[in-house]
């Protein structure tokens, strides 16, 4: 009986087998998304354009990238029709980038008590100024 080599394949052994190639779909996804902004995509339009195998993978990609936020991508029909929108109002998002002013430390005012109406509220006096007191 013949031994056979042992090939550690850790190592980088040459098989008959080669690992088929990853194909990068997105990058297709993207610039076909971009020249049909505003207009509605379907999947398979997209499967035609990537020669993708199934519309899973293709359901994948643009899951991809509205979860990372990388494109602007409308869902028209959920896992079917999407649209590329190039400026998509977000008045949330920008309220939020503008900067609060922040408030002011209270200053110390002194009050001094004029008097009461006739249904007990206190009146008092400030700068020159009446103000009504009420308990909070």
């Amino acid at each position: 009986m013949a031994k056979l080599p042992i090939r550690n394949a850790t190592k980088g052994s040459q098989t008959s087998k080669q690992a088929p190639q990853r194909v990068h779909r997105a990058p297709q996804i993207v610039q076909h998304l971009q020249d049909r902004a505003g207009q509605p995509v379907t999947v398979q339009e997209l499967m035609d354009v990537t020669a993708a195998p199934n519309p899973t993978t293709v359901q994948n990609i643009v899951a991809d990238l509205i979860r990372r936020k990388k494109l602007d991508i409308e869902v028209v029909v959920r896992g079917n029709v999407w649209r590329y929108v190039a400026q998509k109002p977000a008045p949330e998002k920008q309220a939020r980038q503008q900067k609060q002013p922040k408030p002011s430390k209270p200053q110390m005012r002194t009050f001094e008590e004029v008097g009461t109406t006739s249904d007990g509220t206190i009146v008092a006096k400030h700068d020159d100024k009446l103000y009504t007191v009420q308990e909070m």
